[in-house]
C-alpha cells in the first residue's frame, strides 16, 4: 500500500486510519506497521505527515504510506540518505505491484511544487 492524502481537518493518525478503513485490513494493522517500520524500516511522525519507508534489495525507497501535507517533500528531508530510486504501490487505483521511478524525477517533481 502506499498513498498520499492530505485531510487538513484531522489529525494525522486519523488520516492513517480513514486510509487502512479503505482497505480489506483488520483494524490492528496499522499499529503493526507502524511497529514494524519503526522497528525495522523508517518511520518518521509529526502533527502534519506520517511516512513509513524501506529499502528494497538496495534497489530503492519502497514509500509504504505517506499521509499529511508535504509528506513527500518531508521525506527527502527526513530520508537517511539517497537511493537511486523511489516505489509506490497504489492499490486503490487498481496497481499492486510496485512502480519505481528515479529519485531525481520524484524529487524534482515534489520540489516544484513548494
Amino acid at each position: 500500500m502506499t498513498t498520499c492524502v492530505d485531510v487538513p481537518s484531522q489529525n494525522i493518525l486519523d488520516q492513517a486510519i480513514l486510509l487502512y478503513k479503505k482497505e480489506p485490513f483488520p483494524q490492528t494493522k496499522l499499529l503493526t506497521d507502524i511497529i514494524n517500520y519503526a522497528t525495522f524500516h523508517h518511520a518518521y511522525f509529526s502533527p502534519t505527515c506520517c511516512i513509513l519507508a524501506k529499502v528494497v534489495e538496495d534497489r530503492g525507497w519502497f514509500i509504504y504510506l505517506a499521509v499529511g501535507k508535504g509528506c513527500l517533500q518531508r521525506f527527502f528531508e527526513v530520508a537517511p540518505f539517497e537511493m537511486p530510486w523511489i516505489g509506490f504501490a497504489r492499490p486503490e487505483k487498481s496497481r499492486e505491484e510496485v512502480k519505481w521511478y528515479p529519485w531525481k524525477k520524484i524529487y524534482d517533481r515534489v520540489h516544484k511544487k513548494s
